[in-house]
């Protein structure tokens, strides 16, 4: 990488974390069950533009055409930035399943080593685990498989960076992004059956590139402060804009159902459509819907929004069904919030902050330190023993 290839880095974004925390406050609203939010899960696609903007902006950032050094370094940045919080929500909720029981130890560990390999939502796939039927006895890492679309896409989409910039330059790159998301999205459709269970179109990677691949061309044409684009939308068509893609999650989220065709042939689409109006008045920053996102509470959130997501769905499996009798739904909800912000500050204030900002988080972190833990320690070292009796077992002879 030359020195002329060189990029200013970014300000930062507050109004993102706002718009994180809404997301995450969503999926967390829809696993509770809440009848306010029966569309929540449209908040992954939330976080999907929002990756595929951040990745693409930050690679470009780096240079006009990142070289293989600014690939692993890329790599290397993301894996210290998720890596780490995972493993321990990962550790802890293997460790604490296999004790309370529900689920076999083979089952438990192939869905662990799936989560870590960020291929859960394949595992999930291959082992006819639908994301829908979790009634009886749902997988704790269930919500793995959103962290496993974008752990693959982070691997394979800056590969593709490279190629399109060096065959084209920034054009054929957006060209390339705005392409393969009409083909995810016509994948996504087609692999819909009415009849069926939707779990194929719900998980598949390929079924649900399209929001990453939607941020990422944002990401090749915007920057905060909007760049050229301010010379054809006043801030007054901006703020608009925004609220526009404000209004259409607030009504995905609150009358979407992951049972409406609509959600698979077209929904999604529209999710990521007006995530990227909302983020379009956040890159500008002067308008009141970047202002109300960067407000203090929603930032708090959104700073803590992955450890949100990795805590919340083993507090609703853990206190299901014995719980959900014993008190009402909100009762419920507030309950398992509370539980799950008490663990996501730990997660953050351990492992997360440490890692994400390792020169103000002092000298006691290492990667060394964490990995070292005895328990964490023994947990990982026996999940790849029970995974492998887990991948064996469906081919097994019958017993007898």
């Amino acid at each position: 990488m030359t020195t002329a290839g060189i990029r200013r880095a970014q300000p930062y974004v507050t109004a993102f974390d706002g718009l994180r925390a809404l997301a995450v406050i969503a999926v967390v609203a829809y696993h509770a069950s809440l009848s306010s939010a029966p569309g929540g899960f449209f908040g992954v696609d939330v976080f999907f533009v929002i990756s595929g903007y951040l990745v693409t902006s930050l690679l470009l950032d780096r240079a006009t055409i990142p070289t293989t050094l600014d690939l692993f370094e890329f790599w290397r940045r993301r894996v210290l930035r998720l890596a780490p919080a995972a493993t321990g929500a990962v550790a802890v909720t293997f460790a604490l399943f296999a004790l309370v029981g529900g689920r076999s130890l083979e089952s438990l560990s192939l869905e662990a080593v799936g989560a870590l390999g960020y291929a859960a939502n394949w595992v999930f796939l291959l082992r006819e685990q639908s994301y829908f039927e979790t009634a009886a006895s749902p997988s704790p890492f269930l919500h793995f498989w959103s962290l496993a679309v974008e752990g693959q896409f982070y691997l394979l989409w800056p590969l593709l960076m490279v190629v399109a910039l060096r065959g084209g330059g920034r054009l054929t790159l957006f060209l390339l992004a705005i392409s393969l998301a009409a083909i995810s999205v016509v994948v996504g459709s087609s692999l819909y059956d009415p009849f069926g269970d939707p779990s194929r179109s719900y998980y598949g990677t390929d079924a649900r590139a399209a929001g990453l691949l939607m941020g990422a061309a944002l990401g090749v044409i915007a920057r905060p402060g909007l760049l050229g684009a301010r010379r054809f939308l006043t801030r007054p068509a901006i703020e608009a804009i925004g609220w526009a893609g404000v209004l259409i999650l607030a009504w995905l989220i609150t009358r979407g159902s992951e049972f409406q065709p609509f959600t698979y042939q077209g929904g999604f689409l529209v999710a990521s459509a007006a995530t990227i109006a909302v983020m379009l008045a956040g890159l500008h920053a002067r308008n009141s819907v970047a202002a109300i996102l960067s407000i203090a509470p929603l930032r708090w959130i959104g700073l803590r929004s992955y450890s949100i997501y990795l805590c919340h769905w083993p507090v609703v499996v853990l206190t299901q069904p014995q719980m959900s009798s014993a008190l009402q739904s909100w009762n419920l909800a507030v309950a398992r919030f509370a539980a799950t912000l008490i663990l996501a500050e730990i997660s953050y204030r351990l492992i997360e902050y440490r890692f994400r900002s390792p020169h103000r988080a002092g000298a006691a972190t290492s990667t060394t330190t964490w990995w070292q833990h005895p328990v964490a320690g023994f947990v990982l070292a026996r999940l790849p023993i029970r995974a492998a009796a887990g991948l064996r077992s469906p081919w097994a002879p019958p017993a007898g």
